[in-house]
């Protein structure tokens, strides 16, 4: 789980999303399937609100690793589904 605080957590996350293709589908509140049309892979981010803290999750080696002791980084993928998750809440709160 990645706490989300600021935009300068998703500096390299931008460069790396700019060279790939991402469809981002909603698949219940605050959950995202995210396709990179590049290479066909498929991931699932899940976002959180826990004690007023953001919180992003991501199921690509980057934003969950599973090998060594390497800690979860803000990735494209959340990138991808933040970007569209926050578009959706300045619809449904009328911005």
């Amino acid at each position: 789980m990645i706490q989300i605080q600021s935009k300068t957590q998703f500096t390299k996350a931008i460069e790396r999303a700019k060279k790939e293709r991402m469809l981002v589908i909603m698949l219940r509140f605050r959950d995202y399937s995210v396709l990179n049309r590049s290479n066909g892979r498929r991931y699932v981010v899940m976002f959180e609100v826990v004690n007023g803290k953001k919180f992003g999750t991501c199921s690509c080696e980057a934003g969950s690793p599973m090998r060594g002791n390497h800690l979860p980084m803000v990735c494209k993928h959340l990138l991808a589904a933040l970007t569209v998750h926050t578009a959706l809440m300045a619809q449904r709160n009328g911005h």
